[in-house]
């Protein structure tokens, strides 16, 4: 039976509901706005089932990828609406062609929530792209993947290291119709303090779209845009800020709020055991600046043979590249993000009410003076480098 010790044993992938045979597991929200699993003791058969299936408990090797390239989508349109390189939508289409399923975050209706869901047409596509910095609830997406590949369908999941970790151990064997991609993950921000964000920036406005990584500023220095619907049916534009001056992300980014486990990710250096990993080829600019591209370049790892012949399917144009140049701009990859000494603070902070962007404006004050110090000490070694 699950029983967790502390928050930091539990990533949130939901894969003990699915295999609970007893249907005694439920999953509730935590102050943090984070979901944890509920067992209902007394229905309980004392199977087991639960704990082979948790990603925290039940360990993988690192296992290195076959190869390590930059890619860049062909297709301008693809680029454009991608956050990086356009290697998932690829991907995706490839998967579709074949008559397959394909399964990604997409946003609720009402943009307050993101939940996993499959989908087989080309038109539906759009829904799964782009980043959304909110963790997403998985629901019965792994039985109905496996109901997929038991029916001899191809399927493609993309999701983070620990869902397609859970998803692996849910599966308990390997399916040579699955297709699975992760990406390389920050950690996932409370699904609270976004629903706490929105209310508080547009009130009980309709939204109509939202971009966690608008590019109309750039792939390096991309914006969080959120565009509303007008009293006449028009889209008016209600915020547009680039990603290091808005609230929401600049928490996220810096780690307030992620979930506990984010802290010690189970999935981490390959743990995933995923076909193709992806991701934004940061540096690129530096390491290889003929393949560098304004509108967006893809880190993709390739690794296992399976991960290899889809990819030589795709119109892509790809460089070969080196782990070491690729982590080099993406630490995450290999580690799990530090947890911030204020983080409590800044929870029962959130909890108490204080506003999103008060937080904000708290613990970004607070950040911009304990980094005085290091902004001197920067200073002081650049003008000792040009003395004589």
């Amino acid at each position: 039976m699950i029983q967790l010790k502390t928050k930091y044993d539990c990533c949130g992938c939901e894969a003990c509901i699915q295999t609970c045979p007893a249907k005694c597991i439920s999953f509730s929200e935590d102050a943090e706005g984070f979901g944890y699993p509920v067992v209902n003791e007394q229905a309980c058969v004392g199977c087991g089932l639960c704990d082979t299936v948790c990603p925290v408990l039940n360990a993988l090797e690192p296992a290195a990828p076959m190869s390590v390239l930059a890619a860049r989508n062909k297709s301008e349109e693809d680029l454009l609406n991608s956050s990086s390189g356009g290697i998932f939508v690829a991907l995706a289409r490839k998967v579709l062609q074949d008559n397959g399923v394909v399964y990604g975050a997409a946003f609720s209706p009402d943009f307050q929530t993101v939940n996993h869901k499959g989908i087989e047409k080309y038109e539906d596509l759009p829904a799964l792209m782009g980043s959304k910095y909110l963790q997403s609830r998985i629901g019965n997406c792994f039985s109905d993947i496996k109901a997929c590949l038991d029916g001899k369908r191809k399927v493609l999941f993309c999701g983070t290291g620990c869902q397609v970790k859970a998803l692996k151990l849910f599966l308990k064997k390997e399916y040579a119709n699955l297709v699975a991609v992760d990406f390389i993950c920050h950690g996932v921000p409370s699904p609270a303090v976004w629903r706490s964000y929105l209310k508080q920036s547009i009130q009980d406005k309709s939204i109509k779209s939202i971009s966690f990584r608008d590019k109309r500023s750039g792939w390096i220095y991309y914006s969080f845009t959120l565009k509303t619907a007008g009293p006449s049916g028009n889209t008016v534009q209600e915020i547009s800020q680039p990603y290091t001056r808005n609230p929401y992300l600049w928490l996220f980014m810096n780690d307030y709020s992620l979930r506990p486990s984010c802290f010690h990710c189970p999935a981490k250096n390959g743990g995933s055991h995923s076909d193709i990993t992806i991701g934004d080829y940061w540096g690129i600019e530096d390491s290889h600046p003929s393949f560098f591209d304004e509108k967006g370049v893809g880190l993709l790892m390739v690794n296992t043979t399976k991960g290899q012949e889809i990819i030589s399917d795709l119109d892509l144009d790809m460089l070969a590249t080196s782990l070491e140049e690729a982590v080099l701009e993406n630490p995450t990859y290999l580690y799990s993000r530090k947890e911030p000494a204020k983080r409590a603070d800044f929870f029962r902070k959130f909890s108490a009410g204080t506003p999103v962007n008060s937080l904000y404006g708290i613990y970004k004050r607070k950040k911009s003076i304990s980094q005085i110090p290091v902004f001197f000490k920067k200073k002081i070694n650049a003008i000792k480098k040009r003395l004589p």
